[in-house]
């Protein structure tokens, strides 16, 4: 019977061969080993130091004979916790090595549906520190976006402190003394708001939402969030 944990903590063929007979008959001569096996002699022999050296056998001489015992089980357990610290520890490093590369590259999401609007509304006070700042196009007449806001997201934004600058086509008294919100308004005539998409920049993302069709771009990248937040700047500024 083969013993797939065995080779998963570094055992190789002959190893778990050797080591499996001496769990079911105890003290074995590396002869007895080659007899019930069929591993060559010289292999027998080197799989017996291999697991002595894992602490997985015992030497134990009978008068001119010497003799190998197997440990008990107990020891593979002791090997498989080293091997889980191993684990995390390299796996924490190979995050570490993807992040180095990712740094540089964009990540960019898609994703459709009310429920993925709602998600791009809440993953900005997720994002964002306390007292944050994000940027907003938004078309006020035309998105409905208040049946894709989620419950729990002005909430958790006023929580935080955030502060948004938005640029949309359309203002009332009342949208511009909301806490937190400065807000200036295009002329129509440009028709930046005719195509129902708006657009936020928060922390080290830009996300893109068609209303119409309820789909949502996310581009994760601090450069092109930085780019796009000068560019909103400049022209709230000009406005």
């Amino acid at each position: 019977m083969n013993y797939p944990i065995l080779k998963n903590l570094g055992l190789d063929q002959n190893e778990e061969k050797s080591y499996v007979f001496l769990l079911e008959n105890g003290a074995s001569s590396p002869t007895d080993i080659e007899k019930k096996t069929g591993i060559h002699r010289p292999i027998v022999y080197k799989s017996l130091e291999s697991l002595k050296n894992k602490k997985l056998v015992n030497v134990s001489p009978k008068g001119k004979r010497t003799l190998y015992i197997a440990e008990s089980p107990e020891k593979l357990e002791s090997m498989f916790r080293d091997l889980e610290k191993s684990f995390f520890s390299d796996v924490e490093d190979l995050h570490t090595l993807y992040e180095l590369g990712q740094k540089n590259k964009p990540r960019v999401t898609y994703s459709e549906g009310k429920q993925a609007i709602q998600d791009s509304y809440m993953d900005i006070p997720n994002t964002l520190e306390k007292d944050a700042e994000y940027y907003r196009y938004m078309s006020v007449e035309n998105s409905n976006r208040e049946k894709f806001l989620p419950k729990g997201y002005r909430t958790l934004r006023d929580k935080k402190g955030l502060e948004s600058m938005i640029i949309t086509n359309k203002s009332s008294k009342k949208d511009a003394v909301k806490l937190g919100r400065r807000v200036k308004t295009l002329p129509d005539s440009y028709g930046l708001f005719e195509y129902n998409i708006g657009q936020v920049i928060y922390g080290d993302k830009v996300a893109i939402v068609d209303y119409d069709s309820q789909s949502v771009i996310t581009i994760n990248h601090p450069k092109f969030a930085e780019f796009q937040k000068k560019i909103f700047k400049l022209l709230f500024e000009k406005m």
